[in-house]
């Protein structure tokens, strides 16, 4: 399985894992031929389990805490919800960090990397300190001002320091960024183009759990991108490979003060607000460096986007809650959007939906 890691406008090849092209100052991503195949799934309980769809990674490099093979848990007889706080650090983005630091963890031993640097809102903050501390590196997590205190006193027992920045998240980035010189390493969720290929094992999982009967419609929550980026390019690629018959059509839901994706999708000028004070904690991206990105995937796709109120976002969060899934507001803006195509006629009764659970309740609650 041939891939390139190349610039997503100009096709440059990236050079010494730098991250912006330094053509055109545009972001990295990994291309790769549509090949998958049942034969090369593995008999295992996690993302790993599809390990041979990753070329670039060699079995003795993987770096894992268990993650993947997350439930699937029906609600009805056509609702499933995909449990991503069942991960070990409570987010689905434990996928994206352990293929990131699968994918660059011999380039670190080779250039003798002693700390790692990251900026987060908290969930990938809380990822890539429990990796980091599992790989016995120092970690240093750039957070805003207003990080859930669940999520920080989660990075701070895991051994990192936990840096507050007052400001914009692009102020955030900037000085994780500047904080990468020597034997310190930039681990950028959004910026390293390895870290969203770990979500596409969401998408083979959802596929491998349902025996290959993809669902009509797949509902997510949506901030940097990450996890839509990966889960388009593996149903795609499973499609493309002829394992699945059709494309899902996938929902990308965000809150109406943090809602990038869905003015630019819909051809609406975005303002951000100065002030953010959404329930959605972990979704806080009014910026995100991946948005073209995100939004040409998903109109190739046939998708869409939806916005979700604090009205709904709260009223869902306790539905969820009272239904058993105690999950963070953030991943109740999915159920939300789906609650809205429900009421508008837009999805049909008999039409198969998996919405996407993306971070625990324990880790961010009502205030």
């Amino acid at each position: 399985m041939k891939y390139e890691i190349q610039c997503i406008i100009c096709k440059k090849n990236q050079e010494e894992q730098e991250l912006r092209c330094n053509n055109c100052g545009n972001l990295f991503a990994v291309f790769f031929e549509d090949y998958f195949d049942k034969k090369d799934i593995r008999n295992e309980r996690s993302m790993w389990r599809y390990a041979k769809m990753f070329p670039w990674i060699k079995t003795n490099n993987i770096v894992t805490l268990g993650e993947g093979g997350t439930p699937l848990i029906k609600d009805g007889n056509n609702i499933s919800f995909k449990l991503e706080y069942v991960s070990p650090t409570g987010s689905f983005k434990d996928r994206g960090t352990a293929m990131m630091f699968s994918s660059i963890i011999q380039d670190l031993k080779n250039k003798k990397i002693k700390r790692i640097t990251e900026d987060s809102s908290g969930n990938a903050g809380a990822s890539i300190s429990a990796y980091s501390a599992y790989l016995k590196l120092e970690c240093n997590i750039y957070a805003p001002e207003t990080v859930s205190g669940a999520k920080a006193k989660q990075i701070e027992l895991i051994g990192s320091t936990l840096i507050k920045v007052k400001g914009s998240r692009d102020k955030l980035m900037k000085a994780a960024e500047d904080a990468a010189s020597g034997n310190t390493f930039y681990a950028s969720h959004i910026f390293n183009p390895f870290f969203a290929e770990g979500t596409r094992t969401l998408a083979y999982e959802i596929s491998d759990q349902l025996n290959w009967n993809i669902p009509d419609y797949i509902f997510l929550p949506c901030s940097a991108g990450t996890m839509l980026l990966g889960v388009i390019k593996g149903f795609r690629q499973m499609f493309n490979s002829n394992i699945i018959p059709k494309m899902p059509t996938i929902i990308a839901t965000q809150t109406e003060q943090v809602s990038p994706l869905y003015h630019e999708f819909h051809g609406k000028k975005y303002t951000p607000l100065k002030s953010i004070t959404s329930v959605a904690d972990a979704l806080t991206s009014v910026n995100p460096p991946r948005l073209k990105e995100m939004e040409n995937l998903i109109k190739i796709n046939k998708g869409n986007v939806e916005i979700a109120s604090e009205k709904e976002i709260i009223e869902n969060y306790k539905i969820l809650s009272k239904k058993g899934f105690h999950c963070e507001p953030s991943s109740a803006v999915a159920y939300s959007g789906f609650k809205k195509w429900v009421k508008a006629n837009k999805i049909n009764s008999d039409d198969k939906v998996v919405i996407v659970l993306s971070g625990s309740g324990l880790k961010s609650t009502l205030p």
